[in-house]
Parts: structure tokens; C-alpha cells; sequence
């Protein structure tokens, strides 16, 4: 077992926001609210390299470096399940505009 392993598997928070961690390349390893935050994290700054998929809104985000102050919404945190935003505006049903196909739901940008 590594030590990524066993990490993966310890909850610090009781909705397990923690544990929503990433690989932004092969070289990195870090929390999603780190992704696209305006601080590259990663040594290779593979974390601030795929921003295009940006909501227009803006929330305070759980987790992350700079915890506290708003950024922008990236797309694939709406709707995924997991509350990333500290007044849950990313799982907000009926507020993100839908393109529906007989098999799936789309986010719309």
C-alpha cells in the first residue's frame, strides 16, 4: 500500500470533500478546489493549465488554497454530486441550463 493509498482513505471532513483529489497530470496529485484556483500547485502547473470550462458564476469554495475568497465555478463541479461551493450553489438543481438527449443530461456554458 503507498502512501497515496492509505491518504485516500482518511476522512477529515464529514461530507469526505477531502477526498476529492485529482491528477491533473502524471506529475501531480491534488485537490480539485486547487484546479483552476489562480495558483499553480503543481511543480508542472498542469492544475491551471485546463480552464476553459468555466461557469460565469463565482463561489467560495470549501477547500483549497486561497479557502475563503470566490472563484470562478468549473464545470465539472456542478451537479457531480459533491457540494464544492460553500453555499452549494454547484448542486443547485434547476438553475444550470440542461441540454437533454434521450441518454444524457448536458451541462450548457
Amino acid at each position: 500500500e503507498t502512501d497515496r493509498e492509505s491518504l485516500s482513505r482518511v476522512t477529515i471532513c464529514d461530507d469526505g470533500l477531502d477526498n476529492n483529489c485529482v491528477y491533473p497530470s502524471p506529475l501531480c496529485y491534488t485537490h480539485k478546489h486547487n484546479l483552476c484556483n489562480g495558483v499553480p500547485d503543481c511543480t508542472d502547473k498542469s492544475d491551471e493549465a485546463d480552464c476553459g470550462n468555466l461557469m460565469i458564476e463565482s463561489c467560495i469554495r470549501k477547500l483549497g488554497f486561497r479557502h475563503g475568497l470566490t472563484h470562478r465555478i468549473p464545470l465539472s463541479f456542478v451537479n457531480d454530486g459533491v457540494e464544492d461551493c460553500v453555499d452549494g450553489l454547484d448542486e443547485k438543481q434547476g438553475i444550470w441550463p440542461v441540454c437533454t438527449y434521450p441518454s444524457f443530461d448536458r451541462i450548457i456554458t
